[in-house]
Formats: structure tokens, C-alpha cells, sequence
């Protein structure tokens, strides 16, 4: 089974294993049932049933969002909140 939703125009989907459904280009998928990070997270890159994992080790190169379009800058990223002492 597949779960699903939809949040500011990106589906998530999740279930067990790789996934091969159909699904819209840009759907993220969760494996639940994942052994290693890189089998955690894929993306939908054809509006088909074609899948590439992304993150570490993902078979498309996946790298850390910078921001900037790649050149390692932080232009672009939001702060993270102030700390408080409470």
C-alpha cells in the first residue's frame, strides 16, 4: 500500500521497498522499510514509473542543497531561529 498527500503542489508518497508506481514528475517517495540512507528517499523523474534515489550515495549525484545554484554559497538558504536562553 501507498500512502499519499499533497503539499503546496509536491506529492509524497510512501510505502515499502523501491518504488515503481506511476506518479507526477517531482513526487517524493519515503521507503519505510529502508537498510541505509541511500534506498530512504527517491524522486519521480519522468511522470512514469522511473525513480531515482536522492541523498547520500543516490544514484543521480544527489548533493547537499546550497542555495545558490551550486557554487557552495549560502545565498538564498534561511537562518536558522535564534537561540534563547530559557
Amino acid at each position: 500500500m501507498i500512502d499519499k498527500i499533497n503539499a503546496l503542489n509536491v506529492e509524497f508518497s510512501s510505502g515499502v521497498g523501491v518504488p515503481t508506481h506511476i506518479a507526477p514528475k517531482g513526487t517524493l517517495y519515503i521507503n519505510k522499510t529502508a537498510a541505509t540512507s541511500a534506498e530512504r528517499l527517491y524522486i519521480n523523474t519522468n511522470n512514469s514509473a522511473s525513480w531515482e534515489s536522492v541523498g547520500s550515495g543516490g544514484g543521480g549525484g544527489g548533493s547537499p542543497f546550497t542555495g545558490d545554484s551550486g557554487s557552495g554559497g549560502v545565498e538564498g538558504l534561511v537562518p536558522a531561529p535564534a537561540a534563547y536562553d530559557c
